[in-house]
């Protein structure tokens, strides 16, 4: 137990650091004592910044075009040198599916700005075959005619209408990322686990958009017998179902009212009505 000189030896000290800290002035300058809200450290309002100013640790809000989409963005700057600051960017209009962007801001213009996309359960879904690929839009189709769909395709619907033939309505048919092969390409489709696909695919566009996916049953008589891929009373190219444990992957091309699209129309005139550059700034500037 601290004796009554050591007590007071201890108030002295506390008292001495209070006084330091008195003796300085709250601003955002080194040596100053930060109050809350500086460097968007503790506020709720942050201050609206030139999405490519370097300026020092702290969040801080910019209007940007991320995905073709003007946009508020909150920002996180954090310095690694003078000339040299790490951005986060996590975009405001997206909320209903977050996503984050990285770059790197610096006085070498060969460096500065360029944006790259976060990979997250977000942006990507796993293909049938198990890799990773860009999602929005995806439909997985189950061998019962279920359905799973991401935020993108949210609004389409699968219907088995016979044995290997499954209706998907609520899309303009199919997307044309050429990560996916094109136009024609817009399929993922199970293999087993030598590679091989287990199914034939066909598909019908229909004049309102909807597009009717087919699988046939698939075999490879070149292969070790484990690996042909036959079933009892199926030859190859009979109408089949999905594997009962893997689904297909259909990419689509989505209507212009539909659900995601409208939310972005609607982020997008609120975003219209709280300009960055019109919010009152608690901070001290920079």
């Amino acid at each position: 137990m601290a004796n009554r000189k050591d007590t007071i030896s201890l108030a002295a000290a506390d008292i001495a650091g209070l006084k330091s800290a008195a003796q300085r002035d709250v601003g955002t300058t080194s040596g100053n004592v930060m109050e809350v809200g500086a460097f968007g450290l503790g506020t709720t309002v942050l201050q609206a910044i030139n999405q490519e100013q370097r300026l020092g640790f702290g969040t801080y809000l910019s209007k940007m075009k991320l995905g073709g989409i003007d946009d508020n963005a909150s920002l996180l700057l954090v310095p690694f040198d003078a000339n040299t600051v790490y951005q986060v960017v996590i975009p405001t209009i997206v909320a209903t599916a977050p996503r984050m962007y990285l770059r790197i801001l610096s006085s070498d213009a060969g460096t500065n700005g360029k944006l790259c996309e976060v990979y997250t359960t977000t942006n990507t879904t796993k293909a049938a075959d198990g890799t990773l690929k860009g999602a929005s839009p995806i439909v997985q189709i189950f061998h019962d005619g279920t359905a799973q769909t991401n935020d993108e395709s949210e609004g389409c619907v699968v219907t088995r209408m016979g044995i290997g033939e499954y209706l998907v309505s609520g899309c303009m048919g199919l997307n044309a990322d050429a990560e996916w092969g094109g136009i024609d390409g817009g399929f993922d489709i199970p293999k087993d686990r030598n590679r091989q696909p287990l199914v034939w695919l066909d598909y019908e566009v229909n004049a309102d958009g909807s597009v009717l996916v087919k699988t046939y049953h698939r075999t490879h008589p070149g292969s070790p017998t484990f690996a042909r891929n036959e079933r009892e009373g199926f030859n190859e190219c009979d109408p089949i179902d999905i594997p009962a444990d893997q689904y297909v992957s259909i990419r689509v091309e989505m209507p212009v009212d539909s659900i995601w699209n409208q939310r972005q129309l609607e982020a997008a005139a609120a975003m219209a009505e709280t300009d960055p550059e019109e919010q009152v700034d608690i901070q001290h500037s920079v």
